[in-house]
């Protein structure tokens, strides 16, 4: 079962956030996997709204960060909303073929109060 991580992003900054993806205590080397981290409205949805950068510099200690530029996150709030809520998740593929799962949850990216005039 993914470990649940909730985020909350403010609309217009740089997500970026360091991860380890561990399995029994211990860190997983990733350095023969792909990756894939999207963000969407609702887990049944087709297509991803957003999809987060994955950096494995550190890959074989199990360490990725992602990141999501401020337009990207910006782009999530729409309209005349101050928040947008939805979910996201990230998992890997082996060499294998095998994929898991390995983190998810609910995100929210609410508009920031400083904004240039």
């Amino acid at each position: 079962m993914p470990a649940t991580i909730d985020l909350v992003v403010y609309a217009g900054d740089t997500f970026r956030e360091t991860f380890v993806v561990t399995s029994e205590g211990s860190p997983v080397d990733l350095s023969d996997y792909t990756f894939l981290a999207q963000v969407k409205a609702d887990r049944n949805d087709a297509n991803p709204l957003k999809t987060f950068s994955v950096d494995d510099g550190d890959a074989e200690t199990g360490q990725i960060v992602l990141t999501m530029s401020g337009t990207d996150t910006a782009a999530l709030v729409v309209g005349d909303i101050e928040s947008f809520t939805g979910v996201w998740d990230f998992q890997t593929t082996d060499g294998d073929g095998i994929v898991r799962t390995w983190f998810g949850g609910a995100i929210t990216v609410s508009l920031d109060v400083s904004r240039p005039v």
